[in-house]
């Protein structure tokens, strides 16, 4: 069954996207990284992927971010600028604070992909860098559940969407609310984001991140599944529905 949203269309703005804009380095050839010998460096992170392809379209897209002040970080920026994406609210980590990079092989029965992300410039962002008007100037934010992750990025998230709420915007995941095992390092990390209005945190089976019970942000209901780790300890009853709150 379709499911359709209405938008505000006076907002000057299609979408703003926020969080994950990273550096992606893949093999040119197949076989094992320990083989690889040329890389082709692409920007990476859903939101970043996700903001490229809606500007393509034609849509007017936003982003909030922040990256490394070098090379990499510079990269990131003017590749999303040069494919339309609006990147006025792309802040600079401070030094020292480099922008996570995954490195990729490609092998002839699948592929698979190695991730630094530790202390990375985009768990940077913070509140004090979220810029309200803007926000709300965008008919749609599109967060990154990967932010979820640490402070002060955390904390952002939901500022952001609280933002979005109160100035009649509508807010989403980049693709599914997620986070990967190595980005959650310990149980306290999920719990603390009680502290910002959730019930409870919960981390669901195939790396999915959704928060339990009567939900402000997504409103996804989950059954537990046994103990287990981190990601794995709830599953939901449906995967991935519609939330009436978007």
């Amino acid at each position: 069954m379709a499911v359709y949203l209405d938008f505000d269309n006076a907002k000057p703005n299609d979408v703003a996207a926020f969080g994950r804009a990273t550096i992606d380095l893949y093999a040119n050839e197949i076989g094992p990284m320990e083989d690889a010998v040329t890389f082709s460096k692409y920007v990476g992170g859903s939101p970043a992927n996700t903001a490229i392809a809606m500007a393509r379209l034609g849509l007017r897209v936003g982003y909030v971010g922040k990256v490394s002040d070098d090379q990499f970080g510079r990269f990131i920026t003017r590749h999303l600028g040069e494919n339309g994406v609006d990147v006025s609210h792309i802040a600079i980590a401070a030094p020292g604070i480099r922008s996570g990079v995954t490195m990729g092989e490609i092998r002839p029965d699948g592929c698979s992909c190695f991730m630094y992300r530790s202390d990375c410039a985009d768990l940077h962002i913070d509140c004090a860098q979220l810029d309200e008007d803007y926000i709300a100037s965008h008919k749609l934010l599109l967060v990154s559940g990967t932010s979820l992750s640490h402070s002060p990025a955390r904390e952002a998230v939901f500022l952001s969407i609280d933002y979005a709420r109160h100035n009649g915007a509508r807010y989403h995941p980049a693709g599914r609310p997620r986070t990967r095992t190595a980005g959650w390092c310990k149980r306290s990390d999920a719990q603390s984001v009680s502290a910002w209005g959730a019930k409870k945190i919960c981390t669901v089976r195939r790396q999915t991140m959704y928060r339990r019970g009567g939900c402000t942000v997504h409103r996804l209901p989950v059954a537990p599944c046994g103990v287990g780790r981190l990601p794995d300890r709830y599953r939901t009853r449906r995967y991935y529905p519609i939330s009436d709150t978007f």
